[in-house]
């Protein structure tokens, strides 16, 4: 990435964050419309995910996009207010899944990138329900894999 697409992608990033309150807000009052209340809990994630269906099944042409991002700023937040975890765009390596993709860092015991805005967009696309709330508590508390069977002998 280039000098100027850097500066493009972090001025890009720091509006992301400058409108996170009012982005949120204005998902509060719309799920209050439907009766479900989001008050950034970890509990929340649940409601969370009744509001995604309720605005794609109420919606005759919903902008899934747009739904996915805020409700990812949503999902990021509840991350970072409630895990001590912050907000970090990875720039630094092309080939990171996330690269160029607003994540949230430094949270829990885990010390990976979570990335609340591809969490939603899977969720979109698949409807599995609990699947927010599965990818958030793994962040939490990741299991260690036993990858020692997957050694061949030699």
């Amino acid at each position: 990435m280039n000098q100027l697409d850097q500066e493009k992608a972090e001025d890009a990033f720091q509006q992301f964050l400058m409108e996170m309150d009012d982005r949120i807000e204005g998902l509060q009052k719309e799920a209050e419309g439907y009766q479900l209340s989001l008050d950034m809990s970890d509990s929340s994630l649940d409601t969370l995910e009744k509001f995604i269906l309720k605005v794609l099944n109420s919606k005759s042409n919903p902008d899934v996009k747009s739904l996915a991002v805020t409700c990812g700023r949503y999902l990021g937040e509840v991350m970072a207010q409630n895990h001590q975890g912050r907000w970090f765009l990875p720039l630094d390596d092309p080939k990171n899944i996330n690269f160029n993709q607003p994540v949230v860092i430094d949270h829990g015991a885990s010390k990976t990138e979570f990335a609340p805005v591809s969490v939603c967009r899977a969720f979109i696309l698949k409807k599995t329900p609990g699947l927010i709330s599965k990818a958030y508590f793994s962040q939490l508390s990741p299991r260690k894999l036993d990858l020692s069977k997957l050694i061949e002998p030699e």
